[in-house]
């Protein structure tokens, strides 16, 4: 997989539905005057429970550089220090889509899956198996 593949693919989508980020956070939203599921956990509950977000986020940006950014292969040596440089790739253009979107409703994030998402799936899906036919048969 190559670098424009991350931008191509709707994984990057799909990855801030996961990780449950802005535009996405319809379950578990900051702004509200109640703090979703996490209204009844304070102290060191609460630091496990965004600590394991934190690990979760590292583990999404470490998949995404090692599958479309080449792991820890660099332009002119190779190096643990490249992959890092790219987890950090990763996060800042998360951190810039959380910081330059609103959020949604949940009609408009199922309507935005169905109409958009769905489609470039099975697009996707269509792309890989017509791909695998014609090269791996």
């Amino acid at each position: 997989m190559d670098f424009f593949g991350f931008f191509r693919d709707d994984y990057f989508v799909v990855l801030l539905g996961l990780l449950e980020q802005p535009p996405f956070n319809i379950p578990d939203a900051e702004q509200e005057v109640v703090y979703g599921f996490l209204t009844e956990y304070s102290g060191t509950n609460y630091f496990l429970l965004n600590l394991s977000k934190f690990v979760e986020f590292m583990a999404v940006f470490a998949g995404a550089g090692a599958l479309y950014m080449g792991a820890y292969k660099g332009l002119f040596f190779d190096s643990y220090w490249w992959f890092f440089l790219k987890m950090v790739a990763v996060a800042v253009v998360m951190i810039t889509i959380r910081a330059a979107t609103p959020r949604i409703t949940l009609g408009q994030m199922l309507a935005f899956t169905w109409r958009y998402l769905m489609p470039l799936a099975l697009l996707n899906l269509a792309w890989v198996l017509w791909a695998r036919s014609l090269f791996f048969s």
